[in-house]
């Protein structure tokens, strides 16, 4: 009966995690008032072939209208008529360039002309379902290619159409779903997934090896445990949404949305157990200080660290944004993590020169100098990201991120478990009658026979 039910669980799971929206362009056409109207659909990254004239990839636009089909007047001009058209423009100055900034007030005409190809769909048709197929031929350089319908003389009895865009690299084979700017990405998830374990393992046996100081059940240690779970999670969550993509293009959403907030919490995690250390909490001493404000401000500012990263990850943005870093969310969330570093910065430096004992005040150094460093690598990633091509901005950013996230764990771990360890049994929380509330021995009344000086309340 166990194994009946586990299978199926594994069916139900499985099943829900198939019912995707996903990331394929689709969606209906606006039904709005207005007789003209413009929707930008998406952005796909083409690769290049040297030769002339080979095709790179195609584009496939599947129409399904699910009304009668439009009316069109004998009498008038052929500009009065009701007209729909799917257009693509590729990212040269005279194309797309051209018509993002005042994309909202273009005319159709403007539209239609800046277009680099442009196809009727022809929505008086009898047939309520139509299927074009575009080759995307490029031969100078990898190349962003923008799509978008535009409308012109259309009223709302005349719509919705539904429509679905498919982008494909069909120079990439396995990978044929990806634009370029995502090309190699589940490979890099692919070796998080096995290089995340390895050094868990290595923080949980660094936990085990004294037996007299139960290190492992340290706060830190346990967070910093629980947040390499969770940042595995995150990248094997990530690894079976691009997995789906590469066979549907479409992916999950349910999978990305639970692997960029795994994500989040595993980094605020880490923000949480440096900036506690930064105040000696735990480890100089048993009381923090202003708990309550400091544990709200902590609460504060990581959940809106963790809202901005969110929306900047899921929210539809502008075509003109390249990643999450150049949106107004992003930006934000810039915002916010210096002022984190200001503030880890501040309170670190008061902790050290309070410490008297020599490992301490060597923890507190090297904590507040490498975490200061690796704080500081979001605004450093996004000065390189700008000096480097558009199709390879979001590769950087989320490469440079792992890399940044599985550091911050990995030193943690070297600082809380290595030779310098500032955890000691006087200050290891533990589980046995003789220590207190706060994890530390309820024999000593003076902070000072157990180290804690400067700091105690």
């Amino acid at each position: 009966p166990s194994l009946l039910g586990m299978y199926r669980l594994a069916i139900f799971f499985v099943t829900w995690l198939s019912l995707s929206t996903g990331t394929l362009f689709q969606g209906e056409l606006p039904t709005a008032e207005e007789q003209d109207f413009r929707l930008f659909v998406g952005k796909f990254a083409y690769d290049f072939r040297e030769e002339i004239g080979q095709t790179v990839g195609e584009a496939i636009l599947k129409i399904k209208r699910l009304g009668p089909p439009i009316s069109r007047s004998d009498t008038g001009s052929q500009t009065d008529q009701p007209r729909l058209y799917f257009v693509l423009y590729d990212d040269e100055r005279s194309h797309w360039k051209r018509v993002k900034r005042d994309w909202a007030s273009r005319t159709c005409r403007d539209l239609k002309e800046a277009a680099s190809l442009s196809t009727e769909i022809d929505l008086a048709a009898p047939e309520k379902e139509v299927e074009v197929k575009i080759n995307i031929r490029e031969h100078v350089r990898i190349r962003f290619w923008y799509f978008a319908f535009v409308g012109c003389q259309l009223s709302k009895t005349e719509l919705p159409v539904h429509f679905e865009v498919h982008a494909l690299n069909s120079k990439w084979t396995w990978q044929q779903e990806f634009s370029m700017d995502h090309m190699g990405i589940f490979v890099v998830y692919l070796v998080f997934v096995v290089v995340i374990p390895a050094a868990l393992l290595c923080t949980v046996l660094a936990s085990s090896s004294d037996d007299e100081v139960p290190r492992r059940d340290h706060p830190y240690v346990r967070l910093l445990l629980l947040s390499y779970g969770i940042f595995w999670a995150s990248c094997v969550f990530f690894l079976l949404h691009y997995g789906f993509f590469a066979h549907d293009g479409m992916g999950s959403r349910r999978l990305r949305f639970l692997a960029v907030l795994s994500c989040i919490i595993a980094s605020c995690t880490i923000f949480f157990i440096v900036l506690l250390a930064s105040t000696g909490f735990a480890i100089s001493t048993a009381i923090m200080p202003n708990k309550r404000v400091y544990l709200g401000a902590i609460a504060l500012v990581g959940g809106l660290n963790g809202y901005l990263e969110l929306h900047a990850e899921t929210a539809t943005d502008l075509s003109s944004k390249l990643y999450g870093l150049q949106s107004t969310p992003g930006l934000m969330s810039l915002v916010v993590k210096m002022f984190m570093t200001c503030w880890f910065a501040f309170s670190i430096r008061g902790t050290h020169e309070a410490e008297r004992d020599d490992r301490r005040r060597h923890f507190y150094k090297v904590l507040g100098v490498s975490y200061t460093v690796w704080l500081l690598h979001v605004p450093v990633t996004v000065l390189v990201c700008f000096m480097l091509a558009p199709y390879m901005r979001y590769k950087v950013v989320i490469i440079i991120d792992l890399v940044a996230l599985f550091l911050g764990h990995f030193w943690l771990s070297n600082l809380l478990l290595g030779r310098q360890t500032p955890l000691t049994a006087e200050n290891t929380f533990s589980l046995r009658d003789d220590f207190d509330e706060f994890g530390y021995k309820a024999s000593c009344s003076d902070g000072a026979e157990l180290g804690f000086t400067g700091l105690q309340g």
